[in-house]
């Protein structure tokens, strides 16, 4: 697995934020967006269809107008030729009607002709109406032959519509029976009720139609009944499929039903009372109950296309709104969390900054609970870790380096110490063209303590006089050093040589008073100390500090030469060099 994303992980690590963002948008919306594309592309080939079904039926609803028409026109034109006068006026009144049906069969063209592919095959239709209309020589069944031709083409005509719709294909089970029934069945049963109904008033028993020879009313009355049948059965699917159709297209298709049988019967039995104008009104009733059929069936298939148009719109804006919302909830959030995730880095790549430049106690704020708020928090506790240890360090450094500067049995600062502090005190003093002070302090006798009394007390001492010797310099602000053996040595900055001599003073008195026990010191009962006191002014005098210490320590042997247990100031840090004791040693009383 690893190896897998191996290659993916190399793309991405090369990319910055920002392009990551970008290059993952694009590969997980881009199949949504394609998807949902095409999701809706196929919405809106189904909604132009429907509309384009919905086109062709108003265009057949003109058609069926004309078709309604011209059989009767038929009917009445084959009468007049047959001598029957009494027509003449109603075949001028169908005539007009066929021309008014025809004009708005061209309207309808005029809008819809070129979607439907229909126009050529209008126009043909058109043309022999014009020629047929206008024909009075060639003979009646000749002339009825011909209509009936053009009522054929016509019925024709309205099944390429469908056709070239895509009405006949419809894929949806509640319109599909119901386009059978408006498209096919009852417009055959139109043609052939229509076709008795010309015949219902002739004297003869047939007619040659179709160029094929006579069709009998016996013949023509049984293609009727077995197109009724395949009627009933198609009826039958339509309100399986949409039973809310059952009340009314089942009572029109009742009364159409019971209308065929009485002119079915009729037309079988012509020598009953009735004359020829009775059986054309009653062939005339039939048709109409018929085509108040196919217009129930053509509203219902209307409105059924629709809703079916409504329905795809809905749910074609309903999608295209819930993506829209999707998206811009989803470009939100992502948006959010790149800026989040920006944010989170940016705090992380400074945190990390800070702690390399040494800042250890600077902490990151993430909260929350994803990956990064855990990175937050391990990288918080890497820093108190590494606070830690620094501090650690630190300490261990301070004391290392307080190790390196203290003398480990007193504690008090070694010589390496003392000399960083008197050449750092040598050159403030020259900056504020102060005096600096330096106090050199030997402890009497101290080998014969140590001869008396052992190393360890000795040691033991050592330690005392040093623990007052600290006490004394941290109240006055100066500076005490351990400078070898029993050897101190103090610094005391801005102290004139007067000061000095105080300050060597109070520590003889400081010292003496510790009552440590000397036996074996011929000075006094207990431990004393001699110190040799010298101060300048460096900027005055120049030179080093190395000059100061010598003569603080000149100063010290010659307190020794004079008796110890007192103290000598330098003969050139003030006049005659003068010496101070504190107490008479032993022999002198």
């Amino acid at each position: 697995m690893t190896k897998f994303l191996t290659l993916a992980s190399l793309v991405l690590h090369n990319l910055s934020i920002p392009k990551k963002m970008v290059l993952l948008s694009v590969l997980l919306l881009a199949p949504l967006v394609l998807q949902t594309g095409l999701f809706i592309e196929r919405a809106n080939t189904d909604i132009e269809v429907a509309r384009m079904e919905k086109r062709a039926i108003g265009y057949n609803v003109e058609l069926k107008k004309l078709l309604q028409l011209l059989p009767l026109y038929r009917g009445v034109n084959y009468a007049l030729a047959k001598d029957q006068q009494e027509f003449l006026a109603r075949k001028q009144q169908l005539f007009q009607g066929v021309e008014r049906a025809i004009e708005d069969v061209d309207q309808v063209n005029w809008r819809l002709g070129k979607q439907l592919q229909i126009s050529e095959h209008w126009t043909r239709i058109k043309s022999r109406w014009q020629i047929l209309s206008n024909d009075s020589s060639t003979p009646a069944d000749k002339q009825f032959e011909k209509y009936t031709q053009l009522i054929e083409d016509l019925l024709a005509t309205m099944v390429l519509v469908a056709d070239n719709s895509g009405l006949v294909l419809d894929p949806n089970i509640e319109t599909y029976y119901l386009m059978m029934l408006t498209v096919y069945e009852v417009p055959k049963m139109i043609n052939t009720a229509q076709t008795l109904r010309g015949l219902s008033s002739s004297p003869g028993e047939g007619i040659n139609v179709f160029g094929e020879g006579v069709l009998h009313i016996p013949t023509l009355v049984g293609m009727l009944r077995n197109q009724q049948t395949q009627v009933i059965k198609v009826q039958s699917k339509v309100l399986q499929e949409n039973p809310h159709l059952r009340k009314k297209m089942g009572m029109q298709l009742e009364k159409t039903l019971l209308k065929l049988a009485n002119f079915s019967s009729e037309m079988l039995n012509r020598e009953t009372q009735r004359d020829g104008s009775e059986r054309l009104e009653l062939a005339t009733a039939t048709v109409d109950s018929l085509f108040e059929l196919y217009d129930l069936s053509t509203l219902e298939l209307d409105a059924l296309l629709e809703k079916r148009i409504e329905k795809l719109e809905v749910v074609r804006n309903s999608l295209v709104i819930s993506i829209a919302v999707c998206l811009l909830i989803g470009l939100y959030l992502f948006t959010g969390f790149y800026y989040a995730l920006r944010r989170d880095l940016v705090e992380l790549v400074k945190a990390s900054k800070r702690i390399g430049s040494g800042n250890t106690g600077h902490r990151i704020s993430i909260h929350g609970k994803d990956e990064l708020s855990t990175v937050a928090k391990g990288f918080n506790d890497m820093a108190e870790a590494l606070e830690s240890s620094q501090y650690e360090v630190n300490e261990a450094y301070r004391k290392l380096e307080l190790l390196t500067k203290s003398d480990p049995l007193t504690g008090l600062p070694n010589r390496r110490f003392l000399d960083e502090v008197l050449a750092r005190e040598w050159q403030r003093a020259i900056r504020n063209n102060s005096s600096l002070s330096v106090l050199m302090l030997d402890i009497d006798h101290f080998k014969q303590f140590n001869d008396l009394y052992g190393h360890a007390a000795g040691d033991e001492c050592l330690c005392k006089v040093a623990s007052e010797l600290d006490v004394i310099m941290k109240r006055g602000g100066d500076f005490v050093a351990r400078y070898g053996g029993e050897e101190f040595i103090i610094i005391s900055p801005e102290t004139d040589i007067d000061q000095a001599a105080e300050l060597a003073l109070s520590v003889q008195k400081s010292i003496e008073s510790l009552f440590i026990s000397h036996e074996g010191s011929i000075t006094s009962d207990y431990v004393t100390a001699s110190l040799g006191v010298a101060s300048v002014e460096p900027k005055k005098m120049g030179g080093t500090s190395k000059l100061l210490v010598e003569r603080a320590d000149r100063a010290l042997y010659k307190a020794k030469d004079a008796g110890r247990n007192c103290y000598v100031v330098d003969a050139a840090s003030r006049g005659p060099q003068s010496v101070k004791k504190l107490y008479p040693n032993k022999d002198n009383g």
